[in-house]
């Protein structure tokens, strides 16, 4: 919210009563607890709950009052929801017990596994509009982890700055990705990823920057 205040208005702004809140609880999956990780503009959440005992934790959808579980792709008894975009479709990752994490998309009640670039995890992190998802995985080493983009049962390698890793973590309407990488000098730098080539956004004259989300006109912030 933006507020602007002129000589002519500010006693109106003064007097005016301060607004009410209200705190909701959106219970747990029957667990002792929840946690609330992002929402849409219709009020829809994800996160995760632990479930009946404590015994697991799942990535659970809030919409219309109730907290419904999604479960795990992998069939572990661990999952994450990370992000969700305005038609209600979630992304995060589940692990197994074997320790690998992949990455998922809920989308009309069908919870599908993100393929990754070959190595044992895979994390997705951000959503647009459209379900494309972005995050990252572990190359088939396992000794780097590069940014990720998904979309339509493909994901894509973002690369990174020159460096050995790198890791997206937020994707706007347009496909557009930020996230951090590092370069080929060893310092992790913002990055916007756009069209096919990750760009460097540099920092404020330091040695570190990191690229948390962008919106629809491309602007990052970090």
């Amino acid at each position: 919210m933006r507020l602007a205040i002129s000589a002519g208005i500010c006693s109106a702004f003064a007097t005016q009563a301060a607004p009410q809140y209200k705190l909701g609880d959106l219970g747990t999956l029957g667990g002792s607890d929840a946690f609330g990780q992002a929402i849409n503009n219709s009020g829809q959440i994800t996160g995760y709950s632990y479930t009946d005992g404590n015994a697991a934790t799942h990535t659970f959808l809030y919409a219309g009052g109730a907290m419904t579980d999604l479960g795990n792709v992998v069939g572990g008894q661990i999952s994450y929801g990370l992000g969700i975009n305005s038609t209600g479709q979630v992304t995060g990752y589940s692990a197994s017990g074997a320790g690998g994490r992949r990455a998922f998309l809920y989308s009309a009640g069908v919870m599908t596994n993100i393929d990754g670039l070959g190595g044992s995890s895979t994390f997705g992190w951000a959503i647009n509009a459209v379900g494309q998802v972005t995050g990252y995985s572990s190359t088939p080493s396992d000794l780097a982890t590069h940014s990720i983009l998904y979309n339509c049962g493909t994901t894509m390698d973002l690369g990174t700055l020159g460096g050995s890793n790198s890791f997206g973590q937020g994707i706007n309407d347009a496909g557009q990705v930020t996230g951090v990488a590092d370069t080929a000098s060893g310092g992790p730098h913002a990055f916007l990823y756009d069209k096919g080539v990750m760009n460097d956004l540099g920092t404020l004259g330091g040695s570190l920057s990191a690229g948390y989300a962008i919106n629809n006109t491309g602007d990052v912030t970090g």
